[in-house]
């Protein structure tokens, strides 16, 4: 079952809190976050993102990627957590658990470029289904979700900050956010279509056969000369080379 609520939260409206950090240090985060006008304050040292479309679209359970992350890379990393009284986004739902909605994570900036290689790399089959899932990024302009919670009065026109939504790429469809004509009252909802990408499907197919040892090789040649695709598929070959080799 996916998870009904965001993992390692406090309950919120304007309490915040610092994952994998030591007691001083989560002060320091705390005052940070506490002085901050808005999110875009902080964005010099973390990156902003959700991970919610993992959450509520596979069988996660309890797991969360970020951990592993973690225990591969042993650097002293340290993520955020904000939980916000308005909602950043629509349509997250687990039954009627809205929690995803209301949820950002800030990673320090330093490590940013690792996790998104580290979530590029992923790849999630569905043992009932065997529908295949990949990881990809969706960048979103959203109203400052921190300067809102400051805010008595929802303001006319807001400062905007960038944020990455992690998406889902499967065999069956895409899992994405769809932004509205009006930020401020319509945050961007959770959205799925039925479009499969043929490097998705060419991906799942080599998955299926137990006698290829590089579901990546025929994904190489579906690049061709496309050069996002070549590049995207050559960083996620490092990623798994050298995580075989670890």
């Amino acid at each position: 079952m996916s998870s009904e609520k965001p993992l390692n939260l406090t309950p919120v409206g304007v309490t915040y809190t610092g994952e994998g950090v030591s007691g001083d240090k989560s002060e320091v985060v705390r005052k940070q976050i506490s002085l901050a006008a808005n999110l875009t304050d902080l964005c010099d040292e973390y990156c902003f993102y959700t991970p919610a479309l993992l959450h509520t679209g596979l069988k996660l359970g309890n797991q969360d990627p970020y951990t592993d992350f973690l225990n591969q890379h042993s650097c002293d990393i340290s993520r955020i957590s904000l939980r916000f009284s308005r909602p950043v986004f629509r349509g997250l739902l687990v039954g009627s658990n809205a929690e995803w909605n209301h949820v950002l994570y800030g990673l320090q900036k330093d490590y940013w470029d690792l996790f998104l290689q580290f979530m590029g790399s992923l790849a999630f089959v569905d043992r009932d289904t065997k529908i295949v899932s990949r990881v990809r990024t969706q960048v979103l302009q959203i109203p400052d979700p921190l300067l809102l919670e400051r805010s008595a009065v929802l303001p006319t026109n807001c400062l905007t900050t960038e944020i990455t939504a992690f998406v889902l790429d499967t065999s069956a469809g895409c899992y994405y956010f769809k932004v509205g004509t009006a930020p401020l009252l319509e945050p961007p909802i959770a959205t799925r279509t039925e479009r499969c990408f043929s490097d998705t499907l060419i991906f799942a197919d080599e998955l299926s056969r137990s006698d290829n040892p590089n579901p990546y090789g025929r994904i190489d040649e579906a690049a061709g000369e496309d050069v996002i695709l070549a590049e995207l598929f050559s960083r996620v070959k490092k990623e798994r080379e050298s995580n075989e080799q670890g």
